[in-house]
């Protein structure tokens, strides 16, 4: 839906123009780049966040577009059609199913599964893509003392096999639905020949910082996507030239420039000034977009995430102890007004607001549409909780601990591009007595697993259960894993036997059930439903076809998945 049918609110909002002008002339003009003779077509992506490399090893920030552009330069097993969000081949010829015979349900639980593999795909040096790829690549990614962070899928199985070149077959320890929906960032394919001598290298020696640093991760990327990499500034851009052997036909522009802006400000200046001609979710907030909208092409609003707060939850590391009991967590639930919330945050959109854990978009919505409705707006209700539990207001009307007359002082940790959202649910709190401060995140700490791990009281994030999944991020792990620490062994149990199901009316219930966990401890609050801009500017084919099947970057099949039809009118 184009995004003028939706709402009229712009804000007026002053920004400089920087000198934010490539080097060699207009984006979207004819420019002199390599590898085409004569003029060629040039598109600029502009981003923000610090990018650290490519998906397998990259500590980077989910939002700010970086990862959006995953299936421009890189591909998985599955992606989505045009105009709907349903499951097809990649990398594969078709989807595996019960029906054909390629999924088989074994005796023991675990389940076999036969994947065709596409032929004349090769990978960015030229080396043929083969099923002995992907063998190598479920070996890589199961390997936990590897800080990769694509591996949901690896993790599942149990034994890989290649008949030959073109058939990649992998049994599951059990009945596991993202097997045949999983995108890139589930099961990242990783070139054999390149990274298997790295890996040996790193058995033989024990030293992961051997691999971890290699330049293939960066500067010498390689993948299978319609683009190659061709320069790496990852402060400044990073250049793509069009793959002539790509198995869906050649791009139609030549490179794709992708800016990397740190500054929010100077960002939405070169939006303006005409120095970009696409950008993802996740890079503009609703108000910029709005304002953009008079003088770009094509914007369109698209159903993002659920906007939700997560409390930590170890001892060790959350400030304020009150945030671990789940009775604190109802009462803090009950103090913000989510209608309120989504119509100053959402352009107006007041039904943005989450009563459920589940997108609208979700095939199985239905099992998770109300899950929260039970904790209604009510800050009497969330007062006489906390009196209840021995927090009374003292003279500055800040809520003490009768005990021993501690303050309730908590925090809300501040993305870079998330000050609003957290300024107004932290207001909310604030009213009923609660001391709230707002701690920044530096794009630069976006990236630092640790330090994203060990925050001090509440995240503002985006997600639902995949927030809170175990297992919880530590120093053992290299803080990969859920950064809340949540660790509850039923409700992992409830999400292991959802992903373990492929028949849809047994997934319909146990999601309700996962629902309904969350509720009881509180260990989410969504918020409300997010709608992020994506745009393409006049002159610039890009979303305006296939932007009803696409989806956010952690989802299969992302608004970059037919990047080879971009084109330049």
């Amino acid at each position: 839906m184009h995004a003028s049918a939706l709402a009229p609110l712009v804000l007026a909002l002053a920004f400089v123009v920087s000198a934010c002008q490539p080097a060699d002339g207009r984006v979207g003009e004819a420019s002199r780049d390599p590898p085409g003779q004569g003029p060629a077509k040039t598109i600029v992506i502009t981003t923000i966040n610090a990018v650290a490399g490519f998906q397998v090893m990259a500590r980077v920030a989910a939002g700010g577009g970086w990862r959006s552009t995953n299936e421009m330069h890189s591909h998985g097993l599955f992606t989505t059609g045009l105009t709907t969000r349903k499951v097809e081949g990649l990398l594969v010829e078709k989807v595996p199913s019960l029906e054909d015979g390629s999924i088989a349900l074994l005796p023991d639980g675990q389940m076999r599964v036969v994947y065709p593999l596409r032929r004349g795909i090769t990978w960015h040096d030229g080396a043929p893509f083969t099923a002995q790829d992907l063998v190598f690549s479920a070996r890589f990614l199961q390997d936990r003392g590897m800080p990769t962070e694509t591996n949901t899928t690896a993790l599942e199985i149990t034994a890989v096999e290649a008949p030959d070149d073109h058939t990649f077959i992998a049994t599951y320890r059990s009945t596991y639905y993202g097997a045949i929906s999983h995108p890139i960032t589930s099961f990242w394919p990783v070139p054999r020949h390149i990274v298997e001598p790295l890996y040996e290298q790193y058995l033989a020696s024990g030293n992961t910082e051997e691999i971890i640093n290699h330049p293939y991760w960066t500067s010498e990327y390689v993948h299978l996507g319609p683009f190659r990499l061709a320069s790496w500034d990852p402060s400044r851009e990073i250049t793509f030239h069009s793959y002539p052997g790509y198995f869906r036909g050649a791009p139609r522009v030549d490179t794709i420039r992708v800016q990397v802006h740190l500054n929010l400000n100077s960002l939405f200046a070169g939006l303006l000034a005409g120095t970009s001609d696409l950008f993802f979710e996740n890079t503009l907030d609703l108000e910029q977009g709005a304002q953009l909208e008079k003088q770009w092409g094509a914007l369109y609003l698209k159903p993002s995430n659920i906007r939700i707060l997560v409390p930590q939850f170890r001892p060790a590391y959350q400030r304020e102890p009150a945030n671990l009991d789940p009775r604190v967590r109802a009462a803090l639930y009950h103090a913000l007004d989510r209608e309120e919330l989504a119509e100053g945050l959402q352009l107006g959109h007041r039904e943005t607001a989450a009563w459920g854990h589940l997108l609208p978009s979700d095939p199985l919505f239905e099992a998770g549409k109300d899950t929260f409705r039970g904790y209604t707006y009510d800050p009497v209700r969330a007062r006489a909780i906390l009196a209840d539990l021995g927090w009374t207001p003292g003279p500055d009307g800040i809520l003490r601990s009768a005990p021993d007359g501690r303050r309730f002082h908590t925090s809300i940790s501040v993305l870079p591009d998330y000050q609003r959202d957290v300024a107004a649910m932290a207001d909310y709190w604030r009213r009923i007595g609660i001391e709230v401060d707002e701690p920044p995140i530096s794009p630069t700490q976006v990236a630092d697993r640790e330090f994203r791990a060990t925050y001090s009281g509440w995240e503002a994030t985006a997600g639902s259960s995949n927030m809170i999944a175990a297992p919880p991020a530590s120093a053992e792990n290299r803080w990969i894993g859920r950064r809340s620490g949540y660790d509850n062994p039923a409700f992992q149990a409830l999400l292991n036997r959802f992903e373990n199901t492929v028949v849809e009316s047994e997934r319909l219930q146990l999601q309700k059930a996962i629902g309904e966990e969350m509720a009881r401890e509180v260990s989410i609050m969504p918020v409300f439903y997010t709608v992020e801009w994506i745009g393409v500017r006049k002159g610039v084919k890009a979303f305006q076809a296939d932007h009803e099947g696409g989806y956010t970057a952690a989802q299969v099949g992302t608004y970059a998945r037919n990047a080879h039809l971009w084109d330049l009118e």
